[in-house]
């Protein structure tokens, strides 16, 4: 049998010392990087899987309401019921008509509320609901809308 070099005699538990050190070390290091990429990734799946369905909520009820103020103002814009009533000084009319007024003006405040001023999309959206609302009640010359607002409104609706 031959005599073990004193060389390697000293540095192989000296190198196994070092490796095994490296492990209890290095190993709960990476283990921990790993597990928190894991979290931070489940965090993030778990918030989109919660604000996708209440963004889409949003969306369907701001469409909703703008469709309510387009249609509303249509019907008010077409029955000419500010002509109408200036004919009848009955109380019916009156009060029909402050309750289409007060519709419109709720759903367009409920709108405006919904929406982010600072956007400018946002505050086209409004500019163009302003200008239906108020051609569907003055229906005087200066506030007859335009393919303008319409056009704002139907492309609003769509990048939402």
């Amino acid at each position: 049998m031959q005599a073990a070099d004193p060389f390697l005699s000293f540095w192989i538990p000296v190198i196994s010392l070092g490796v095994a050190a490296l492990a209890v070390f290095v190993g709960p290091m990476v283990s921990w990087r790993v597990a928190k990429r894991q979290s931070d990734t489940s965090l993030k799946v778990a918030y989109k899987q919660i604000v996708a369905p209440m963004r889409q909520k949003w969306i369907d009820s701001l469409r909703d309401r703008v469709a309510e103020i387009i249609s509303t103002s249509h019907w008010f814009y077409v029955s000419g019921m500010h002509e109408v009533a200036e004919l009848h000084e009955d109380e019916d009319w009156d009060r029909q008509q402050n309750e289409v007024d007060r519709k419109l003006i709720f759903l367009q405040n409920q709108v405006e509320l919904m929406l982010n001023p600072k956007e400018e999309d946002h505050r086209a959206l409004v500019t163009a609901l302003k200008e239906v609302v108020a051609a569907a009640v003055h229906r005087a010359p200066e506030h007859r809308i335009s393919a303008v607002p319409l056009t704002t409104l139907k492309a609003s609706a769509r990048r939402s």
